[in-house]
């Protein structure tokens, strides 16, 4: 499928292939090739956002490839999540923000009870992605997570560098940071197109799960503040 998100189209899919000793043909990077300098996976939420505009903003002299994974699961959030990534995305073409590449692909789950978690799936993904030759220059991750030592990350970043066959640099630049410092430096026009809400009903932010609760938590502190300084001020 071809996306126009970004600068996508510089991209040469039909690049040509090579034939190794045993057989295997490997596509080669085609003359509109353009080198990476890093991966970002955009699930549509507040945080994976932030790092993408954050990033874009910081390095406009460089690509990002960043990639969405529209995943199936029992949660049925996947529409919203897509729907998010299109506004999100022409939200930053529109500001300027085009330094980058776009990826999608689809997993589901289908009937399959899950026993991993999510971020092992977007560790693989990753890996998938960094392992073709075109990306083999790309050695970074910039992974949207808070917490860089906890059993799951672990796991992503060991099927992450198993899946790409070199090791991958992780960097979590939410780290040491709180929700509501995030989603108090993201543009308010940018953070009203995100989409947080893990178990939506009929469509809409459930307004229950822990997300959707951390999120009013955030804006609430983030109101607090502001509060806090007017009174100051006088």
């Amino acid at each position: 499928m071809n996306y126009t998100y970004g600068s996508t189209h510089l991209l040469n899919t039909k690049g040509e292939s090579i034939r190794l000793t045993n057989g295997e043909k490997v596509p080669m990077a085609g003359s509109g090739e353009i080198i990476a300098d890093t991966l970002i996976q955009l699930s549509g939420g507040v945080d994976s956002t932030y790092v993408l505009w954050k990033w874009l903003v910081e390095n406009p002299d460089k690509i990002a490839i960043v990639h969405h994974i529209e995943l199936k699961s029992y949660e049925g959030r996947y529409e919203m999540e897509l729907q998010a990534i299109d506004v999100i995305l022409k939200w930053l073409d529109s500001n300027g923000l085009k330094n980058y590449i776009y990826l999608q692909n689809t997993f589901d789950y289908g009937n399959i009870p899950s026993s991993i978690y999510d971020v092992e799936l977007c560790g693989f993904h990753a890996g998938f992605i960094l392992r073709s030759v075109r990306f083999i220059d790309t050695n970074k991750v910039h992974i949207p997570v808070y917490g860089a030592t906890t059993e799951r990350e672990e796991r992503r970043r060991k099927v992450l560098s198993f899946t790409a066959r070199r090791e991958i640099d992780c960097i979590y630049p939410l780290y040491g940071r709180e929700k509501w410092e995030i989603i108090e430096e993201l543009p308010e026009e940018l953070f009203n197109l995100t989409w947080y809400c893990r178990s939506p009903l009929n469509n809409k932010k459930c307004g229950i799960c822990f997300t959707c609760r951390e999120v009013e938590k955030s804006k609430e502190i983030i109101t607090e503040n502001k509060l806090k300084n007017y009174l100051g001020g006088l």
